[in-house]
């Protein structure tokens, strides 16, 4: 499966040893920005990719954005570090770069029932910071090429993007919220129907004051 360019971007922050917000300050764009070009959220545009590009040839000699097509382990010879670790029986590569233990058995069981949950729905939660008052989440959930269920959520401006692994008759979420650059994390009970009309569970995630307080409220999903 080709690698995406969030992957390859990702390792080569990690190989420079440069955060986005350092990477962001270099090419005069917004933090934000570079979070969605390593979150695979967004493509960097033709411009950026080219900035991307000098930027990178200052760093390596001969540099160039035939490198981009490379895969992680030719990327990782380029860059002169260690390549990329084999991905090997009991752990796979989340979204082509992520390696997560027990991903094979999460891709059988949404090949067997990630149909089931495909679909938009409409989350109820408690509002962590005006209590009394309660949330909804807007959110499609999709299988996509990896063989994933993919999750975009979105409520008053905030942005969520990330997957839905099932296992052992469970939905574990794990994303990204991209408005603060902080992750969002879930545990849903599973259904034994042909087509998932109400979900319950937890969910984990940073609130947005000023320290980005961790915040665990019980959730409900229903498909709209």
């Amino acid at each position: 499966m080709p690698q995406p360019f969030s992957a390859k971007l990702g390792f080569v922050l990690k190989a420079l040893s440069m955060s986005r917000g350092q990477l962001a300050a270099e090419l005069n764009v917004d933090k934000s920005i570079v979070g969605r070009w390593v979150t695979g959220a967004v493509q960097p545009s033709v411009y950026n990719l080219s900035r991307l590009t000098a930027w990178m040839a200052g760093r390596v000699g001969g540099f160039n954005s035939l490198d981009w097509e490379r895969d992680l382990d030719s990327l990782a010879g380029r860059l002169g570090v260690e390549p990329q670790p084999m991905v090997g029986a009991s752990t796979s590569a989340l979204g082509g770069g992520l390696l997560l233990p027990l991903l094979d058995e999460v891709r059988a069981m949404t090949a067997k029932r990630g149909g089931a949950y495909e679909g938009f729905f409409r989350s109820t939660r408690p509002y962590a910071q005006a209590p009394g008052r309660f949330l909804h989440d807007t959110m499609m959930i999709r299988k996509d090429e990896s063989g994933l269920l993919r999750l975009d959520m979105a409520t008053n401006g905030v942005s969520v993007k990330g997957w839905v692994l099932l296992l052992h008759n469970h939905l574990f979420v794990v994303g990204a919220e991209l408005t603060s650059g902080s992750f969002a994390f879930g545990i849903f009970n599973g259904v034994n129907t042909v087509q998932a009309g109400v979900l319950d569970g937890l969910i984990l995630n940073s609130s947005l004051d000023a320290g980005l307080t961790p915040t665990a409220v019980a959730a409900v999903v229903e498909r709209v």
